[in-house]
């Protein structure tokens, strides 16, 4: 079976008119939004991707599928010029020190904590 690269899918969903979908792959589904929001130590609103709800097929829990999927995601960002790769509402309690280690910033005064990470220059 051929999968469609998690970029073809992340680019066509940002090039496209809707303003939130589900990504789906087999392995990973993931709820994505394109959005303008504050974030702290800048002006006005910032243009950000969003990833509402991840959810990784159990049997491949472990192995790396939202690292690279994450990977993909932010490239994808940054390419297409968005501000921010923003997390929100994180239930998943393990996500809060490895998007630490990738550079995410808390958002203050959020509950459930969101997070995010600048991936251009405002």
């Amino acid at each position: 079976m051929v999968h469609i690269p998690y970029s073809t899918m992340i680019h066509k969903f940002i090039q496209g008119y809707l303003p939130n979908q589900w990504i789906n792959h087999p392995y990973i589904r993931v709820y994505v939004r394109k959005a303008s929001r504050r974030l702290p130590g800048t002006t006005g609103f910032q243009q950000t991707f969003d990833v509402a709800n991840i959810e990784v097929h159990h049997e491949y829990r472990g192995e790396g599928r939202f690292t690279e999927w994450l990977n993909t995601a932010e490239a994808e960002a940054k390419k297409n010029e968005f501000d921010a790769v923003f997390v929100e509402s994180i239930l998943e309690e393990r996500l809060i020190p490895f998007l630490e280690r990738r550079g995410y910033q808390h958002m203050p005064g959020s509950v459930p904590p969101s997070m995010y990470l600048m991936v251009n220059n405002v």
